[in-house]
């Protein structure tokens, strides 16, 4: 059986900035005053993550095989980068 494996432990950090677009209050209001309170919106996010990147390794775990098998290392995984993210929300 194959496993990948990173078992180190990291620190990740990140810079970010949101802004969110929502109705005006009261815009849903019913003619009897239900819905006054609610708004619909979008919350939009964006930054950039920094942290390290992770070593990845197939290693192979016990059991008899008339194949022979070897372990690997499948290189690195880079971790940082920008983000952007985009939430609808219901606001009541």
């Amino acid at each position: 059986m194959q496993e990948i494996l990173d078992r180190d432990t990291h620190l990740i950090g990140q810079l970010g900035a949101g802004l969110t677009l929502r109705t005006p209050a009261r815009l849903l209001e019913t003619h009897r005053g239900r819905l006054s309170s609610l708004s619909l919106g979008v919350l939009i996010d964006g930054g950039y993550t920094f942290a390290k990147a992770a070593t990845l390794a197939a290693e192979l775990e016990g059991g008899s095989s008339d194949i022979e098998r070897t372990s690997f290392d499948l290189g690195s995984l880079r971790r940082s980068g920008g983000y952007l993210r985009t939430m609808a929300v219901m606001r009541f």
